[in-house]
């Protein structure tokens, strides 16, 4: 049986003084991915920040594993708009720095595995200050997959939450096979995902939500 790692109730979000979502319900189990669309201004990325801890909602609640989205920040890996890298790091410097914050040391043979899963390698030594915006993107993205590696070899106790902010944007069709593999080996490993888009994305373990309407399908 599947076991629900994210349950929202009743909840309302403002963004500042607007209220962008009302009364919104919904369950994610374990090994199941939701993909978010709406037009701009539906609260796409309202929703991603109060499922990740930054926006307190208006009323309702949510809880990850039964626990608050504060308490559950080590089972989420959030990834915003912004790339959160740094131009004066090499792509490989800017992941290592990552994952030691959230106490983990992978080894050498991890990065590669991980910078693989984008196909980035061949740019771990590069500066991103020199990397296209789709390669920055990508570089941003090796998170998930080290998170990935780093579960699958047991050096993370879990598969986790992923939360992932347009990540479609900038990229071309091989980046965008890439992490639509990635996200589906997430999710076949047992962890769950919620991305927003508004570009079309197959994966195969998946629900619609889209927030101008209701759920509209499910894979």
């Amino acid at each position: 049986m599947e076991q629900n790692m994210l349950t929202v109730k009743a909840l309302t979000l403002n963004r500042g003084a607007r209220q962008v979502l009302t009364n919104l319900n919904l369950t994610l189990d374990a090994g199941r991915v939701l993909i978010v669309t709406g037009g701009n201004g539906a609260g796409k990325t309202t929703l991603l920040r109060a499922v990740a801890g930054l926006l307190p909602p208006y009323s309702g609640g949510i809880s990850i594993d039964g626990i608050p989205p504060q308490e559950a920040n080590p089972k989420m890996v959030y990834i915003g708009h912004r790339d959160g890298l740094s131009g004066v790091l090499t792509a490989d410097e800017n992941i290592r720095f990552w994952a030691n914050s959230r106490g983990l040391f992978p080894s050498q043979q991890h990065l590669t595995t991980a910078f693989s899963w984008l196909g980035l390698n061949h740019l771990r030594g590069v500066e991103t200050r020199h990397l296209s915006e789709g390669q920055r993107r990508r570089t941003g993205l090796v998170r998930l997959a080290l998170s990935h590696v780093l579960s699958h070899r047991g050096a993370l106790n879990n598969n986790g939450l992923w939360l992932i902010d347009e990540p479609l944007t900038a990229m071309d069709k091989n980046a965008s096979d890439q992490l639509t593999a990635l996200i589906d080996a997430h999710s076949n490993a047992g962890g769950s995902a919620i991305l927003t888009t508004h570009i079309d994305i197959k994966i195969k373990r998946s629900s619609l939500i889209d927030l101008d309407a209701e759920i509209v399908a499910g894979r």
